[in-house]
Formats: C-alpha cells, structure tokens, sequence
C-alpha cells in the first residue's frame, strides 16, 4: 500500500472513535451516570483487543477489531474525567487537585510501561497476542474500579 492509502485505513479508527466519544459523553452528561459509561466501553475495548489478538492475520478483521478497541478506550474517558472530581470532591479541593496530578502521572508512566510489559510479555509467551491480552486484562481490571468507585461515589452521596 502506498502511505496515503495507510494514512486513510489508520483514519478509520480514530473516525470511529470521535464520533461515539461525543455520542457517549453526550448520554453520560444527559442521564448524569458515569460509572456504566466508563465500564461498557471499557469492556468493547478489551473485546476489541481480544479480537484484534484472536484474528492474527486476517488484517479487515483486524482493522475492524482495532477499531471496536479504540471506540471503547476513547468513549470512556469523557465520562471519566467527570467523575473523577466528584469522587474526590469529599477531600476539598486540594484532593481533586492532587488526585487529578496523581491520575495523570500515572498515565504518563503507562505510556511508558505499556509497551515495555507488552513487550516482555511478548518475550515471555513468544507471541504477541499475549502482550494485547495482558492490555486487555488490564482494561476489564479499570472497568471494575470505575464500577466500584462509582458506588462509593453513591454511598457517600446517600450518608
């Protein structure tokens, strides 16, 4: 393929992803849920990635499952970044700050730890589907957590 013709078939994702960021943010502000709004996605996500991994050289199909996988990561984080203040907002307005700096630092070294366990789980298993699988598990294990902070959320809401 010519790099143009690359360009656009790595566009098709990202297009994708875009549009239901919005359409997920959207319901998530309108229905004021933020929790299933993280978890649902989160979970296309890591099917995604599973299927990307699962579908090893049929490369259509894997567009398509990259393309599910990428939906879900990005449609999740809207809703995210919203709940995150009003999970830390009990600790006053130091502790959004300070876990705002927190989150971010932490995203910071998984886009530096990511790759490098990816690859050593690939050294490990011989295969780097192991290393998309770890991803993915790692995925289900933060839709979990958004469920579990989005219940603490209500039960502090409630006392």
């Amino acid at each position: 393929m010519t790099p143009v013709q690359t360009g656009f078939l790595s566009a098709i994702p990202f297009l994708i992803s875009g549009t239901l960021m919005v359409v997920n943010g959207y319901h998530s502000d309108a229905t004021g849920e933020r929790p299933l709004h993280i978890f649902i996605p989160a979970l296309f996500g890591a099917m995604g990635l599973v299927a990307y991994a699962w579908l090893d050289g049929q490369e259509v199909w894997q567009l398509v499952a990259l393309s599910v996988a990428a939906s879900g990561m990005w449609a999740m984080l809207g809703p995210f970044w919203a709940m995150v203040p009003a999970v830390l907002r009990g600790g006053g307005s130091s502790a959004v700050a300070g876990g705002l700096a927190l989150i971010n630092s932490v995203g910071n070294l998984g886009g530096f730890l990511g790759p490098f366990a990816v690859g050593k789980v690939k050294d490990l298993t011989g295969s780097f589907a192991g290393g998309v699988y770890t991803l993915a598990t790692l995925v289900v294990i933060g839709a979990f957590l958004a469920l579990i902070a989005g219940r603490m959320m209500r039960r502090s809401e409630i006392a």
